[in-house]
């Protein structure tokens, strides 16, 4: 993605002043109080939870797209278009770059609540366990979203007080590796409790997200070791796939952006490579991912519409890795450790898996 610079703002925890009408509810927990009980902790991280699924991993999907030249603007938002066209007219006013920051930032915050309250609160030890691994998968995901966006980030949340410090891309990386690690070893230690995935659910198998997240950033971060010792984690780990489920109340937000009422964004044919980049015609991707439909975007770049299951209905789940994903990691790994067998072994297994394999293609 091109990348954007610094923020000289944050746009977290706003208050703001009402009329005398307003009242307060004196019998509300306050958020101290909330993350002081073991129920205020676990409501915590379902919030947390909702909150990546159906805003700070949409923007992170559908923003990042354009930039990257996956997709392509639909309409004349004058946002949308500046992502597509960035250049000097581009800036950290963009209100899309606004929310994308935003939203990462409130559930690196949230992550950050959890994990600071969770040792201290009175709680089954499994229980605990699964708040400080939930907690720190998340904050792994908002920290990668933005390194992969930003320059520079701040690994921890500041106060008007006490403002942030910033730290380079590379370093978040680390950061995001060492939070999943640590989080691995402490469900190695002390395995989730069944209050904690009665209360949040088992949508997400979190041992194995806690690997496949620690190879993808291990790769970022040019740890090669560490992305193929996670990713034959999580790939002899994969059973049950691991998904962000929605449903009528909160919608799937690529969903949204592709096919929901004004259509902002649409996928590039080729997957957005360049010509010279040429595509097998009988790769079974192409038709997993793509709707080959003949259309042009605004741009005059030619598109398609999105095909995969996890984004074309309103309550589709989107998984949270793919197990080609994890794959592809190993086979550029070993490619860049110029053990080049390996990666051809690794990669021809990308293109022997069948569908039965692999349901996310």
């Amino acid at each position: 993605m091109k990348t954007i610079y610094y923020f000289g703002f944050f746009l977290i925890s706003v208050l703001v002043t009402s009329c005398n009408l307003d009242l307060v509810n004196e019998n509300a927990a306050t958020e101290e109080q909330a993350l002081k009980t073991k129920d205020g902790l676990l409501a915590t991280a379902k919030g947390m939870h909702q909150l990546y699924a159906t805003s700070a991993l949409g923007h992170a999907i559908n923003y990042t797209s354009v930039t990257a030249y996956e997709t392509s603007a639909m309409t004349t938002f004058s946002s949308l278009e500046e992502l597509q066209e960035g250049g000097t007219q581009f800036s950290g006013e963009n209100e899309r770059v606004s929310r994308l920051f935003a939203a990462q930032m409130r559930v690196k915050g949230i992550s950050e609540s959890i994990l600071s309250n969770a040792p201290t609160v009175d709680m089954d030890e499994g229980t605990r366990s699964g708040l400080i691994a939930f907690a720190s998968m998340f904050k792994a995901l908002s920290l990668g979203n933005m390194a992969n966006t930003w320059t520079h980030v701040a690994l921890l949340n500041g106060t008007p007080q006490d403002p942030a410090a910033f730290s380079t891309r590379e370093e978040a990386y680390d950061e995001a590796v060492s939070l999943l690690e640590s989080a691995i070893t402490t469900l190695g230690s002390q395995p989730i409790s069944t209050e904690f995935v009665s209360s949040i659910g088992d949508d997400i198998d979190i041992l194995n997200c806690l690997h496949a997240l620690a190879a993808r950033y291990s790769l970022c971060a040019g740890n090669y070791d560490k992305a193929i010792l996670h990713s034959g984690h999580a790939i002899d780990g994969f059973g049950e796939p691991s998904y962000f489920v929605y449903d009528g109340q909160n919608a799937n937000p690529v969903f949204l952006g592709h096919f929901d009422g004004t259509v902002q964004y649409a996928p590039r044919s080729n997957f957005g490579l360049a010509a010279s980049f040429s595509i097998d015609p009988q790769d079974g991707r192409i038709a997993f991912f793509l709707n080959d439909v003949d259309k042009t975007a605004l741009n005059g770049t030619s598109v398609e519409d999105l095909a995969a299951p996890f984004f074309v209905e309103l309550a589709s789940s989107i998984p949270v890795y793919r197990l080609g994903e994890m794959m592809l990691i190993r086979a550029e790994s070993y490619a860049r450790k110029n053990e080049i067998s390996a990666a051809e072994t690794a990669l021809n297994a990308v293109l022997s898996k069948t569908a039965a394999e692999d349901p996310f293609g």
